[in-house]
């Protein structure tokens, strides 16, 4: 029975959590609901910026039907839930199949290391110059995509890798995990097997590799979401006819 106002913010995906903060620092301005990304719960909760839901959620027989991984995004440090998720994302190595098979390698391939990802992008690199053979986002520009895309991909598919110790409450900095993750980035780029330093320091590289590189047959392969497809779908930012082939 409530009638909702909606209060759109236009701003890229940082600036989004900062104007938010804003807002919410006034009852004037604070939103009675907000949506958020999963990382910006804790630090709301600790500003008093949310309150808890358990109580409502007791009687929403729909609950149930969350996984508990997804329950718990929208738990805080107390043990108190403050979030019902939306959806959840998909993450992986989008790559071109045509580039692939010029380069020799199977348009089925499927790397079991991070040595048989360099081995591909060094042979994409050999036998197609004009193509840049892999993206993993590094930038400082694009904040949260480089830590979230970029190196938390790589530290959390190593055995025993986190970036926080939920027992200590402590980050985990320097581990072996964690230098190993810098190295590959190191790795890739040093070697050219990345986009420039230049391209890599766009804010708006995202929207490059998904409207331009990856439909233009100009970039052999990107750690990415699910999302990426929607720029290709009817209606998208980069509508890409064959991008399912």
């Amino acid at each position: 029975g409530a009638t909702l106002k909606l209060e759109p913010i236009k701003s890229n995906g940082d600036d989004y959590g900062s104007k938010l903060a804003l807002m919410s620092k006034s009852e004037k301005t604070a939103p009675d609901l907000m949506i958020l990304d999963t990382e910006m719960i804790r630090p709301y909760v600790a500003a008093g910026y949310l309150k808890p839901i358990d109580d409502q959620l007791k009687g929403w027989k729909d609950w149930s039907q969350y996984f508990d991984s997804s329950k718990n995004a929208g738990k805080a440090d107390d043990g108190k839930i403050y979030a019902v998720p939306l959806g959840t994302d998909t993450r992986g190595i989008w790559y071109n199949k045509d580039i692939l098979k010029k380069a020799g390698l199977s348009d089925n391939w499927q790397p079991k290391s991070w040595d048989e990802v360099i081995d591909a992008a060094t042979k994409i690199k050999k036998t197609q110059p004009d193509v840049i053979p892999m993206n993993l986002y590094a930038g400082r520009p694009l904040g949260e995509v480089s830590v979230m895309q970029g190196f938390d991909m790589l530290l959390y598919g190593t055995k025993g890798g986190t970036l926080y110790n939920t027992k200590t409450q402590k980050w985990v900095t320097g581990s072996k995990q964690f230098k190993d993750s810098l190295q590959f980035i190191k790795d890739i780029y040093s070697k050219g097997l990345a986009p420039t330093p230049q391209q890599a320091l766009d804010p708006q590289l995202g929207d490059k590799v998904g409207q331009q590189w990856m439909p233009q047959s100009k970039l052999g392969m990107s750690i990415e979401g699910n999302w990426l497809a929607s720029s290709w779908m009817p209606g998208g930012d980069s509508e890409w006819a064959d991008w399912q082939k």
